[in-house]
């Protein structure tokens, strides 16, 4: 057998290997009361661009697309949504305090204005995620009220 035959008959088991490891995609208990749109109650514009924006990587809704069942490609994703969670999860966000609630509505009105958030890579295979201009200024004046 030729070594380059070899190389990808081991790659190929490799990659048939790592499917045995799938990704955690549990979600723990939570009381629902305590979620950052039961907590402010937007208008249904606002709550309607946060869930296509945000809610994937900064919630327990998010959805999980089929490539996210494929290894390593899943790993990647899960580990993307566990920093998003990690930062703030708009699930748990009564759970914050006052003050570190004040710091993440600025910091996501900074990210939004300056174009931080969504992340590009995101956007890329989530269209729907894109902010028109019309929906970035939305949200930037509706984060200003809070």
């Amino acid at each position: 057998m030729a070594r380059s035959t070899k190389i990808i008959l081991a790659v190929v088991v490799l990659l048939v290997l790592i499917q045995l490891y799938p990704v955690d995609k549990s979600i723990p208990k939570y009381d629902t009361s305590q979620g950052f749109l039961q907590v402010y109650d937007p208008p249904e514009d606002v709550k309607q661009i946060l869930q296509n924006a945000c809610f994937d990587c900064h919630s327990y809704q998010t959805q999980w697309p089929w490539y996210s069942r494929i290894a390593p490609v899943s790993w990647i994703i899960k580990h993307h949504v566990s920093e998003g969670r990690d930062y703030f999860n708009f699930d748990t966000w009564g759970q914050l305090t006052p003050k570190k609630q004040r710091h993440i509505t600025e910091e996501m009105y900074d990210e939004i204005e300056e174009r931080e958030m969504p992340l590009t890579g995101y956007v890329w295979m989530h269209k729907e995620a894109a902010l028109s201009a019309s929906e970035r200024a939305r949200l930037l004046n509706w984060l200003k009220t809070l």
